[in-house]
């Protein structure tokens, strides 16, 4: 697509400046739209997390956000569920969910996460996101009178961040469920209660396995625990400790493997891993 426009005047102000975090506001304008970005920076953290707000006022667009690279031969990796795809820097949209990434050898060298845009491209060394899309809601004939409606008018909210230097494709799935599922904080008083003053209901040795779920089975004997590798790289010897399950278990992951596991309730019963739809034992059943 051609580019008709951009945001431009920028007017540029200082936010916060303290010694946990530095913010900045950038708005733009083009026409009769505005754009907000406030991009800030935790002390000693190695990714910007930008708040963008919108306040779009055109029909018949598509904007796009431009991430211009430095990395030279760099080519896109999409993102979806329980993996990733690499694929050709050739301009063409594709879908991506939670992030999307320029690779070059094999490495990802940046990662743009979002929480809830899903179209992406890349072409020339630059990386676009599609922000809105503006065109008449639910026809696909044109203009044809004064009562069409469009899409994406108003104000829009939504985040993003730029991770630069990813040590791996797990440290960017990582950083990505941070910025979509952050650990909520709850102030309350001390007294007395039955769990210890820390304590984690599930680790992983291994930083390349991450577990996307844990819930009661549905015949209701145990728990079903869903893990993935996620970082394009074969996993042994991962050991798996679940006290919110009363289980731990050793297994190995191919890349990019899903298992779904099996913890019964049953001490003396194995840990089993499933078939994904929880129907029997998959692969020989007990890890």
């Amino acid at each position: 697509s051609d580019e008709i426009g951009r945001f431009a005047h920028p007017k540029v102000s200082i936010l916060e400046n303290g010694p946990l975090r530095a913010r900045i506001r950038v708005e733009q304008s083009w026409g009769e739209s505005l754009l907000r970005q406030d991009y800030s920076l935790l002390a000693g953290a190695k990714r910007i997390d930008v708040s963008v707000r919108m306040d779009v006022r055109m029909a018949h667009r598509q904007i796009k956000m431009c991430f211009p690279l430095a990395a030279r031969g760099a080519v896109p990796v999409y993102s979806m569920p329980y993996g990733f795809i690499e694929k050709s820097a050739d301009g063409l949209e594709e879908p991506s969910q939670q992030w999307v990434a320029a690779a070059c050898a094999g490495k990802p060298a940046f990662a743009l996460i979002n929480d809830g845009k899903y179209s992406f491209s890349m072409k020339g060394g630059a990386l676009r996101m599609v922000a809105v899309r503006t065109p008449g809601y639910a026809d696909h004939f044109g203009e044809r009178d004064g009562q069409m409606e469009y899409t994406d008018q108003g104000i829009s909210e939504f985040r993003y961040s730029m991770l630069p230097c990813c040590g791996s494709y797990a440290e960017i799935v990582r950083e990505a469920r941070l910025l979509n599922q952050p650990p909520e904080f709850v102030v309350e008083t001390y007294h007395e209660g039955a769990l210890p003053a820390s304590w984690s209901g599930i680790g992983i040795s291994s930083p390349n396995v991450i577990a996307e779920a844990l819930k009661r089975s549905e015949a209701d004997d145990g728990y079903v625990l869903r893990l993935f590798e996620a970082a394009g790289e074969p996993a042994a010897g991962v050991c798996v400790d679940c006290p919110a399950a009363g289980r731990s278990f050793a297994c190995s992951f191919g890349p990019q493997e899903i298992k779904t596991v099996l913890l019964p309730d049953d001490a003396a019963a194995p840990v089993a891993e499933l078939l994904i739809t929880e129907l029997g034992a998959y692969g020989g059943g007990e890890l």
